[in-house]
């Protein structure tokens, strides 16, 4: 393969609460740059605490994350906070949209609060966002005026605001109909094709594994299988 490995898990445990439960037990993985990556597993295999680590919303119990050239399990709070925000794109079940703001509000937020103070760019780039996604002419709505579908987009538009090269999407279609999840789907595959975004979905949903180019599936926080598409 002639991509680089791009994210790089190593011998990544994870314990959590007062009984120190084990959720994650020395996971590794390797995912190149580019890729279209689906973790597949049931509710309780450690899929979302494996992607809060991978994108540094989390801190492993043991072992490592890297992503480029940068180990982020080293970094300080600031450090991370700062990495996260220019390199890494989040798009969650629940959409997680700032219900006081308008859609092209949401997507300009991350680019304020990377420290973008050119109101011009800022506006150009967020329209261009939302039109990529097909939703220019709801620029002015607020989340509560949306459907389920279109407050998934934005989310993808706010994802991308800030170029990052890796996007992780927490059970993006969970909330949706099929048709719906289709076309997110479908965008946020050509978001690796076209792109050239890393992207990481993780789903119960098994139908999404044919649009992979490498499907993990996780058992009991541990990777059990994973198998890259030709």
């Amino acid at each position: 393969m002639d991509s680089q490995i791009f994210v790089q898990v190593v011998n990544v445990s994870k314990n959590v609460g007062m009984s120190n439960a084990l959720i994650l037990y020395n996971v590794n993985l390797q995912i190149f740059e580019g890729e279209f990556v689906v973790i597949l597993g049931p509710s309780g295999a450690g899929k979302s605490t494996l992607l809060n680590l991978v994108g540094g919303l989390d801190r492993p119990t043991s072992g490592d994350v890297k992503i480029g050239q940068t180990v982020i399990t080293a970094l300080s709070e600031d450090a991370l906070s700062s990495f996260r925000c220019l390199n890494v794109g989040f798009i969650f079940q629940t959409y997680n949209l700032i219900s006081t703001l308008t859609a092209i509000e949401n997507v300009q937020f991350p680019m304020k609060l990377a420290g973008c103070d050119d109101e011009s760019a800022i506006e150009i780039r967020s329209t261009d966002l939302l039109t990529t996604v097909g939703l220019i002419n709801k620029a002015g709505h607020l989340p509560y005026e949306l459907s389920c579908g279109e407050q998934q987009r934005i989310a993808i538009a706010r994802s991308l605001a800030n170029d990052p090269s890796l996007i992780l999407a927490d059970e993006p279609t969970g909330n949706l109909d099929w048709a719906t999840a289709l076309e997110i789907v479908l965008f946020l595959k050509k978001c690796s094709v076209e792109r050239g975004k890393t992207v990481v979905v993780i789903t119960h949903d098994e139908r999404l594994a044919e649009f992979a180019d490498v499907v993990v599936k996780l058992k009991s926080g541990r990777v059990v299988e994973v198998v890259r598409h030709a």
